[in-house]
């Protein structure tokens, strides 16, 4: 969208409108992506064009987008997984439940103060599932104040690119 145009009087002008999908065809054409290494997380981005500040503006704000959709991504899945271990987490415990009632039946009957095998299976699964749960809200966290962090960047950028 055009909102103004620095000019001298009686300038002329052409304007014309493209599609949302002949703008991305056209960017396509001039941008290029390849990872820098096996493994590293990282992109390359190289975009040719002959205004070096757009240059500049594009990539920024393709990048800003990139992260923001991977920060989004990366904390959906962590959000699954929260769930998934939230919902199993009190069938572990009723396991565990079982497993000590069982364990105190047997001690009673033995005398034996000894953790059966199953018992301590199903602690090792409880003291896993804590520890997943644990690292997964730590990550959500993470992630939620990484991506207030963007977008104060971004709201930054915005309010810079308007002056």
């Amino acid at each position: 969208m055009v909102d103004h145009i620095n000019a001298p009087p009686g300038a002329s002008f052409t304007i014309s409108k493209i599609t949302r999908l002949q703008a991305i065809n056209n960017l396509q054409k001039v941008l290029s992506v390849a990872d820098q290494g096996k493994d590293t997380g990282m992109l390359n981005l190289t975009l040719t064009g002959e205004e070096p500040k757009r240059v500049t503006a594009i990539l920024d704000s393709i990048s800003q987008n990139y992260l923001a959709q991977n920060i989004s991504r990366q904390a959906a899945q962590d959000e699954k997984s929260l769930d998934f271990l939230k919902a199993q987490l009190p069938k572990v415990r009723d396991e565990l439940d079982n497993a000590e009632d069982k364990l105190n039946s047997y001690r009673k009957t033995k005398d034996s103060v000894d953790l059966t095998m199953e018992a301590q299976a199903v602690l090792n699964q409880i003291v896993n599932v804590d520890n997943q749960l644990n690292e997964l809200t730590f990550k959500r966290l993470k992630y939620h104040s990484c991506s207030h962090q963007i977008i104060r960047h971004i709201k930054h950028c915005w309010k810079r690119k308007k002056r």
